[in-house]
């Protein structure tokens, strides 16, 4: 049978006809705006990696200008001084806060690093002695994930809901340091000495804890490195 030529003529087009012929139609339109997506996603990428760049270069002028703060005014009174000492927390608090704002984990242990060594004695409330500080760097509520703060001396600092997952603490001296709630998770914590430390409610799961002390230490409510939790009058090791 002949095709009826003016039944096709009449009949409605195909929707891929129609498709192919918008295409032609509207090709450079839709060459444009493809391009133009491209282009705005390149720039955005672009943006974020300049971001990014920023504010490590901020991160790091920061924190040297920092130290070289400190540095002068530990120079000028290298002995216990209470004016000296109450600048140098002072400070310590500003950048700790700055750096936690720019979510910079290695250079906020930089920091705890370097006071530690000059002077661990600014972590913690000094009392019975002929100055009496109450004021201290106060190392709590910060992020020091996946960052190394080994050999050092944290004694009595208080780090409460402090994130150190997988932080290495090998033979670091946190004795008497106050840690409720702080997350050693994955941590590194072998020959660590936690004698008389507040571990309530801390998460110690799969830490690794090879000849670390937990002499006297308070561990109720902790979670062990089995991943099971201490219960009440876990003092010196975890009862489960």
């Amino acid at each position: 049978m002949q095709p009826d030529f003016y039944t096709l003529y009449k009949a409605e087009p195909s929707f891929f006809y129609k498709l192919k012929q918008f295409a032609k139609q509207r090709g450079i339109e839709l060459t444009i705006a493809i391009v133009g997506l491209f282009v705005g996603i390149a720039t955005v990428m672009v943006s974020y990696k300049v971001g990014k760049h920023q504010e490590i270069l901020q991160a790091s002028r920061m924190t040297d200008s920092y130290f070289n703060g400190i540095v002068d005014l530990y120079a000028k009174s290298p002995d216990e001084n209470q004016r000296i000492n109450l600048l140098m927390i002072a400070r310590t608090e500003a950048i700790i806060e700055d750096l936690q704002r720019l979510n910079k984990p290695d250079k906020l242990a930089s920091v705890v690093v370097f006071i530690s060594n000059l002077n661990p004695r600014l972590l913690h409330e000094v009392k019975n002695t002929e100055i009496n500080r109450e004021k201290y760097i106060y190392l709590g509520e910060i992020n020091l994930s996946d960052t190394r703060l080994s050999n050092i001396d944290l004694q009595q600092a208080a780090m409460p809901y402090t994130n150190m997952k997988s932080c290495d603490l090998t033979h670091t001296n946190l004795e008497g340091a106050f840690l409720r709630k702080a997350n050693f998770e994955d941590a590194i914590l072998d020959f660590a000495n936690l004698k008389d430390t507040s571990l309530q409610g801390a998460n110690l799961k799969n830490a690794s804890i090879f000849k670390t002390s937990f002499e006297n230490a308070n561990l109720e409510g902790a979670v062990w490195v089995n991943g099971i939790r201490c219960k009440k009058g876990s003092i010196g090791r975890c009862a489960y």
